[in-house]
């Protein structure tokens, strides 16, 4: 369709001439366009910029950071280079820190929209003053040292370097203080599983000795006092001693009433040593008697038998009136005689 201004003798045609036949009817030249072109085919690598023109760009932008000084010697420029690409690179690692922290608070936000609502729970209450700490609540101490401007602020003077030195020198006492912290808690930890194997084990044996030992160690129980517990530790680190010295106080009440109320420390160690020994031989059986070395015997002789004295003495001599008044034979007599006399080895 064509529209025709009679006034001004200016024909202007919609939508059947072209821009280059509108121009030429005013008399102005052909439009130059820039060629076109065309966008790179995906996974296409975007085209490298020459060598010589990115060295520029980067002069520049090193230049916009810190302008070079008049008269400037090419060592000065190459330390002022260095110094706005370390601060590049400084603001480059900032901003990627920050954009993951944004990213991270997101994907946080999205996480909290999307979390089902938490039943409440209702607050802790203070431990009260003096009272130990509840099970897992101790949590390891952390590392503390002023960051680089609270450290700039009390040492105005210090170079980063040296800020540097101190917090590597502080990090590693505070590091080998916690590691003497851990070695001196493993050493109590395998002392007192051996303290417990030990009093199982002994326990066992003596169980054997004294049947009614469940009995009255079942029945006993301490009061509630504040050396309740160091008692407890002193019976497990008796070790072999513990069982003996647990029964002990299951049977001797006052000795268990007067280790209770112990009323320094000196003095429960002192108490629980006197019933440790009396625990102890309190357990030991009674020895059973020994008999005496038997007596030596006589040793035996091998001299030959000493020669028999003849005791005694032979018969007097009698008068032959004697003999006559016994009226004995004379030579019986006289025979008899002979004969004794020869038997006593001297006829």
């Amino acid at each position: 369709m064509d529209t025709t201004n009679r006034g001004a003798d200016i024909t202007v045609t919609s939508a059947t001439r072209s821009e280059a036949e509108s121009r030429a009817d005013f008399g102005l030249p052909p439009e130059e366009k820039p060629p076109v072109t065309p966008p790179p085919a995906e996974g296409t690598p975007p085209p490298i910029a020459a060598e010589g023109d990115a060295d520029a760009e980067l002069a520049a932008a090193l230049d916009t950071i810190e302008p070079p000084a008049a008269g400037e010697t090419p060592d000065q420029k190459k330390a002022r280079q260095s110094r706005s690409t370390k601060q590049i690179l400084k603001n480059i690692a900032l901003r990627k820190q920050a954009e993951d922290r944004a990213v991270a608070a997101e994907r946080e936000l999205d996480r909290l929209r999307t979390a089902p609502p938490k039943a409440e729970v209702p607050p802790t209450p203070a431990p009260k003053p003096g009272a130990p700490p509840a099970a897992g609540s101790s949590a390891a101490p952390e590392f503390t040292f002023p960051t680089w401007e609270v450290y700039q602020g009390d040492h105005p003077d210090a170079e980063y370097h040296t800020y540097i030195d101190e917090r590597s020198d502080a990090r590693y006492a505070f590091n080998d203080q916690q590691r003497q912290v851990k070695d001196r808690q493993d050493a109590r930890d395998r002392a007192e599983h051996n303290a417990r194997v030990t009093f199982s084990s002994e326990e066992t044996s003596f169980k054997a000795a004294h049947p009614d030992y469940d009995e009255k160690v079942t029945a006993f129980t301490f009061e509630d006092g504040p050396t309740v517990v160091p008692i407890q530790q002193l019976v497990l680190k008796a070790g072999k001693d513990g069982p003996a010295i647990l029964y002990y106080l299951a049977t001797h009440g006052d000795d268990a009433t007067r280790l209770l109320q112990s009323r320094t420390p000196g003095e429960l160690l002192e108490t629980f040593g006197e019933i440790k020994y009396a625990a102890k031989v309190a357990a030991t059986p009674p020895a059973a008697p020994v008999a005496g070395p038997a007596p030596p015997k006589k040793p035996t002789s091998t001299a030959p038998a000493p020669v028999s004295t003849p005791k005694g003495s032979a018969d007097a001599t009698r008068s032959l009136h004697a003999i006559a008044e016994d009226d004995e034979d004379a030579d019986a007599y006289i025979a008899r005689r002979t004969a004794d006399q020869r038997a006593a080895g001297t006829g």
